[in-house]
């Protein structure tokens, strides 16, 4: 499918269509993107502006381009063969993703898009992939090493608004991938850090909090990875319990307890202490993927398709969940996201509440 027409496809916007399960009250499932191009991890402020990435061209793995959903609206933020892909936003409007600035197969840096301007804030020789925007407009990103075991040596590294600090420094970490990093208002960034020395690998859950860095995860969690973190200084993240299961671990004064052993909280971890919650079921041969909400102690299941599909099953993966409890997930076939939708409050005048459909343009920011 050519660009035009995957644009097109886009403006034709569908809007409450999706199965769902114990749907809270006061919100509707809502599509953002209907487009039937791959679409990749989204992420949303507590305006519910969101932004993903959109591969419009499957024969050209450089044309990634980013967009945002504002009030019903699509801005489209990037137009041309340059890969750029996992956005983030923050609730002043600042985006960040990684970008090949210098042109395709170039090394990935981070940029940032304020108010129609795009700011390049690395220049390196290695990748800088997966960046996190705070409300502050700091920034936090995992940069490819390039040694280490298997060559997979990552290090964290963290923007204050003026000068970039290597959060993982060189000596002990030399071997390590440290990856996965995201972070509060705070300015506390929380990690992963797997050592593929180890056969099989390990991994710890780190945090640095005013300078120093400390491990959050029990000795005795297996594999514990995609750690989140909020502005009540709690922390989440997923262990395997066995069987290829995981479950959700929080951190919070210290200790660490248990919250489930059948999700993972990739859906992210707000500021009431709301978790996004993905949930593996074993059905056919590529399974089946839910949305879950923990809220207050009780577990909601948000989506619920059909699992006898075969290799048709759906997946729905939850990537994040804002303050306002919305959460914002990839809805489609195995490894073709096709849609990004989101669990929204009600307003007036919203797709839904009134039986209406909000009209959808899309324009270009970025040439």
């Amino acid at each position: 499918m050519n660009k035009a027409a995957a644009i097109a496809t886009m403006v034709a916007l569908v809007a409450v269509t999706r199965a769902v399960g114990q749907i809270p009250p006061g919100y509707e499932i809502v599509t953002i993107n209907d487009d039937p191009t791959f679409n990749y991890t989204a992420k949303m402020n507590n305006h519910s502006q969101t932004v993903y990435s959109v591969w419009l061209d499957g024969g050209n793995t450089d044309a990634i381009d980013i967009f945002l959903y504002d009030d019903g609206e699509i801005v489209r933020l990037t137009d041309d063969d340059v890969f750029d892909r996992t956005p983030d936003i923050n609730d002043g409007g600042q985006i960040v993703w990684s970008r090949a600035a210098d042109g395709p197969g170039s090394p990935k840096q981070i940029v940032m898009w304020q108010d129609g301007e795009l700011t390049q804030l690395t220049f390196d020789a290695r990748d800088d992939r997966s960046p996190r925007i705070n409300n502050l407009g700091h920034v936090v990103w995992k940069r490819y090493m390039g040694d280490g075991c298997g060559g997979q040596r990552m290090d964290i590294f963290f923007y204050d608004g003026q000068t970039i600090h290597q959060i993982t420094t060189n000596g002990e970490t030399d071997d390590l991938a440290n990856q996965g990093g995201t972070l509060n208002d705070h300015d506390e960034i929380v990690w992963t850090e797997y050592n593929f020395c180890d056969n099989p690998w390990t991994s710890r859950i780190m945090m640095w909090s005013d300078r120093v860095i400390t491990q959050l995860s029990p000795a005795d969690a297996v594999a514990p990875r995609a750690a989140q973190i909020n502005n009540l200084h709690q922390a989440a993240w997923l262990f395997a319990v066995g069987g290829g299961r995981h479950g959700i671990q929080l951190w919070e004064d210290g200790a660490v307890r248990t919250l489930t052993d059948w999700g993972s909280p990739v859906g992210g971890l707000n500021n009431r202490g709301d978790i996004g919650v993905l949930r593996f079921y074993d059905a056919g041969p590529v399974g089946a993927y839910e949305v879950w909400l923990y809220r207050n102690g009780q577990f909601l299941q948000i989506t619920e398709d059909p699992h006898d599909q075969g290799w048709n099953n759906i997946w729905n993966l939850p990537t994040d969940i804002n303050d306002l409890g919305e959460i914002v997930f990839m809805h489609g076939r195995p490894w073709y996201y096709e849609t990004v939708v989101k669990c929204m409050k009600l307003r007036l005048g919203s797709a839904g509440s009134a039986g209406n459909i909000e009209a959808i343009d899309v324009r270009r920011i970025v040439p």
